[in-house]
């Protein structure tokens, strides 16, 4: 996995108005939870640049390559989540040129 850049994040919790348990939280470092999953999303933005613009797009064609072939509906996850894009990225944007 990709390491990413990231800087504590801080805020404050509780109600301004009152003062009433006010803290200041922090997290420390970047969430691991959803790291790693993949969505059918790459081939479009891929195709776009890559093929069609002639641009270099490192971070792009890693995700498309290691999202080919898309699957479908369901495919990402059983709840509603899975059903977010269709996955026929493949199939509608994929180019030769």
């Amino acid at each position: 996995m990709l390491d990413v850049p990231y800087k504590v994040y801080s805020w404050h919790a509780g109600d301004p108005w009152t003062g009433c348990g006010v803290s200041t939280q922090e997290l420390p470092a970047i969430g691991s939870g959803g790291r790693g999953s993949g969505r059918p999303q790459w081939e479009m933005i891929y195709n776009y640049y890559v093929k069609m613009k002639s641009k270099t797009a490192v971070y792009t064609s890693l995700g498309a390559t290691k999202s080919r072939p898309e699957g479908g509906g369901g495919d990402y996850g059983p709840n509603s989540g899975g059903f977010d894009q269709l996955g026929f990225g493949t199939l509608l944007f994929s180019l030769d040129k």
